[in-house]
């Protein structure tokens, strides 16, 4: 039960941090754009990392059983 929880809640991170990703390119919304790329690129490394952990976490899970 501990894991399904852990695996919802990095589901939920990614696609918060997802949107916040396209907030700050401008896709949502062009009043944020004059983060533009950088923030973008930071935002996308914290999505990427986000979902690395919920692999590692599923991947722990497939070799316990």
């Amino acid at each position: 039960m501990k894991k399904k929880s852990a695996e919802i809640a990095g589901t939920i991170a990614s696609l918060a941090l997802l949107v916040l990703m396209l907030y700050a390119s401008g896709v949502l919304s062009p009043r944020y754009s004059h983060y533009g790329f950088a923030a973008s690129i930071v935002l996308f490394i914290a999505v990427v990392s986000a979902l690395g952990i919920r692999l590692a976490g599923m991947k722990d899970e497939i070799s316990a059983q």
